[in-house]
């Protein structure tokens, strides 16, 4: 699974293009991404870079095991 980020991040980074990740695992997720859409049936429940999403009290708790 390693390898799949580590490629994202690179294409991200060396070659400029943007990247849709659709992931379960919100903490990996939001380590290498920029900005962040949480999804909640079907539509957007939270928005912001993944930074502001990863000090969220409402993301820790909800997606990233408190």
């Amino acid at each position: 699974m390693d390898t799949v980020f580590d490629v994202v991040t690179r294409l991200n980074h060396d070659e400029g293009l943007t990247i849709v990740l659709v992931e379960q695992n919100a903490r990996k997720a939001l380590s290498v991404a920029n900005m962040a859409y949480v999804l909640q049936g079907g539509a957007i429940a939270l928005h912001g870079t993944a930074q502001d999403l990863v000090e969220s009290s409402a993301v820790q708790e909800l997606y990233l095991g408190g």
